[in-house]
Formats: structure tokens, C-alpha cells, sequence
């Protein structure tokens, strides 16, 4: 059972949380103040295990631009489009 977990807060409990939680299949998405992590100048290590681990972690493409930050290399952008295919793709999702 693959779970999408949706991040929406600039908590490094919560992002630790998922990193632990997270499994190969799984994947994280970062919205609102959430997409703070994905900041390649802070270097947030919970999202940064998460992608050396190899879960796909996303970030909401109008978030980024709003808060305007140069995303971390491995997060890849994503529009709302594709936010609501991936809550349809994945079987449960945690928030």
C-alpha cells in the first residue's frame, strides 16, 4: 500500500516524521509554508534523506514561485494538476 504524504507546515518534526514513515513506492509533497524545506540554501537534512533514499519528493510549483525559492536538487515541481492525479495514484495519504 503506497502512501502520499503531504507536508504543509515548516516543521522539521514533521519532515523528520515522513522520512522515518516513508518507503520505496511512497512519495512526499511539500505545499504552502511546507515548500520551505525544499530550499536548496537551507539544506533541510529530512528532505535531503528523503531524496538520497529515493522517495520522490515533490513540491507545489505556485508555492515554490510565491515564496521564491531555488528548490534543492532532486525535488521536483509539480502544478496543481498533477497534485490531484497523485492524490488519486496513491492508495492512502497522511497530512
Amino acid at each position: 500500500m503506497t502512501t502520499l504524504f503531504i507536508l504543509h507546515r515548516s516543521d522539521p518534526t514533521r519532515w523528520d516524521l515522513a522520512s522515518k514513515l516513508a518507503k520505496s513506492g511512497d512519495a512526499v509533497v511539500l505545499i504552502q509554508d511546507g515548500v520551505v524545506a525544499a530550499d536548496g540554501a537551507a539544506g533541510d537534512s529530512g528532505i535531503e534523506n528523503l531524496v538520497k533514499r529515493g522517495i520522490r519528493t515533490l513540491a507545489l510549483k505556485a508555492d515554490v514561485d510565491t515564496r521564491r525559492i531555488n528548490v534543492m536538487q532532486g525535488v521536483e515541481c509539480i502544478d496543481y494538476e498533477q497534485l490531484v492525479n497523485l492524490l488519486i495514484q496513491y492508495d492512502r495519504s497522511f497530512s
